[in-house]
């Protein structure tokens, strides 16, 4: 049903994709992901103060211990969609929400790419390369995540250091997964993040071919 979403998503059918949200958010109010998937689908439709308080609402429920914190997954893009919502917002409501809430980060600014999947138990590795070449990895392990006890993680964001000038690769290369389900991930790219002409677009690929280095995305740092 996730992957519905990102398909509406990808498409502009943003009320489409927020029934979809909705009813993913009643079979697991208790996961921040319900919060995050909700809150970024109202922001897309223009709905800022019932995405900010939705957020506000996650971190009511979370500093009552009724809720636990992915801190490597949807908690931190919690905490950057909400204070970049905040600081954007002019308004009294979106004030007054951010007075009584205790989330916040150093302004992020930039280029950013979020990463969102549907299979929480599927196994992959990411690799962005930067124009001088260089690269960092990072793996999606759900059988490592829940032999420590962690949360498994169904969403990923960084930040692209805008200093460096050329062309950045996104690759990935899928391991696999435990379910027969199809395997979607959705990439959205940020550009001015932060900033009043920030703008966004959303790119959606279905992963089934293994141990294979797949290229998803070409960005151009001018």
């Amino acid at each position: 049903m996730t992957g519905l979403g990102y398909a509406f998503e990808k498409t502009g059918e943003l009320k489409r994709a927020e029934l979809v949200y909705k009813k993913l958010f009643k079979l697991k109010p208790n996961h921040p992901q319900s919060y995050l998937n909700l809150a970024r689908v109202y922001s897309e439709s223009g709905l800022k103060n019932k995405s900010i308080r939705l957020f506000a609402q996650y971190n009511y429920l979370l500093n009552q211990e009724f809720l636990n914190a992915d801190t490597e997954g949807s908690h931190s893009i919690i905490q950057t969609e909400f204070n970049n919502l905040t600081r954007l917002a002019n308004d009294s409501i979106a004030k007054k929400t951010k007075a009584i809430t205790n989330i916040d980060v150093t302004p992020d600014i930039g280029t950013r790419i979020v990463l969102d999947w549907n299979e929480p138990k599927a196994e992959f590795e990411v690799q962005f390369v930067n124009p001088m070449n260089r690269y960092f990895t990072w793996s999606n392990t759900p059988a490592l995540a829940v032999e420590n006890g962690k949360e498994i993680i169904f969403s990923k964001e960084y930040f692209i250091d805008d200093y460096m000038v050329g062309d950045w690769l996104v690759n990935v290369n899928y391991k696999g997964a435990i379910t027969s389900d199809p395997m979607y991930m959705k990439a959205t790219i940020f550009y001015d993040y932060g900033l009043p002409s920030q703008r966004s677009e959303v790119a959606l690929f279905r992963l089934h071919l293994k141990n294979v280095n797949q290229q998803l995305i070409t960005l151009q740092n001018r």
